[in-house]
């Protein structure tokens, strides 16, 4: 749901510059950065919010 924390089943995740398998990984995520989704999901990514700044995540790898 739209703004509401998610977290990640990965120890690490890569957040993406746009939403797309070819786009550049532009930092890592720890476990414990909290991603915020902001309402938009494409090509299997969904728009998050987090500490480091915006970005596409895949989606499969986070959770309420």
């Amino acid at each position: 749901m739209l703004g509401e924390p998610q977290s990640h089943v990965l120890a690490h995740l890569s957040r993406y510059s746009k939403p797309a398998d070819d786009a550049p990984s532009t930092v890592m995520l720890s476990k414990t950065d909290e991603l915020i989704f902001m309402g938009k999901e494409q090509e299997g990514y969904a728009n998050v919010e987090t500490s480091k700044g915006p970005g596409w995540v895949k989606k499969v790898l986070i959770s309420k």
